[in-house]
């Protein structure tokens, strides 16, 4: 999460002329959390991706499977 233009999404009418199968029904048009004044800080970062690792490698987790088409 940067202010850099380039981290915003792009517009849901694009996406969905992009990738067509993409169900993009539940977006917004635009954006809506990206904040052009708020940049995320690296210890906030670190946090969430723990965060996130820390429930795909949790015992319930371990005898789960990842599938990728």
């Amino acid at each position: 999460m940067y202010t850099d233009d380039s981290e915003k999404r792009h517009s849901r009418h694009w996406i969905k002329q992009m990738f067509p199968n993409f169900d993009a029904d539940g977006l917004s048009e635009h954006d809506l959390l990206w904040n052009h004044k708020l940049e995320e800080s690296f210890p906030h970062f670190r946090a969430r991706a723990r965060n996130v690792l820390d429930n795909v490698f949790a015992p319930k987790n371990l005898n789960a499977s990842v599938k990728c088409k």
